[in-house]
């Protein structure tokens, strides 16, 4: 499992909405199977233990 730090990027649209972004390393993409042409992902919230996860969508 690898582990990095990074910092949420957070948007504010014109009427005031954040719109919060988080970056993932170019590798990490390529290694979860997506690419410029098929890049949908499914996130999961786990609410109890504070978690993302993200997946390739099937």
């Amino acid at each position: 499992m690898e582990e990095k730090k990074v910092k949420i990027i957070l948007n504010k649209s014109g009427n005031g909405n954040i719109n919060p972004r988080i970056p993932i390393p170019f590798s990490w993409f390529e290694i979860l199977g997506f690419n410029e042409e098929n890049y949908e992902a499914d996130i999961i919230l786990d609410k109890e233990n504070k978690e993302l996860k993200v997946r390739k969508t099937k």
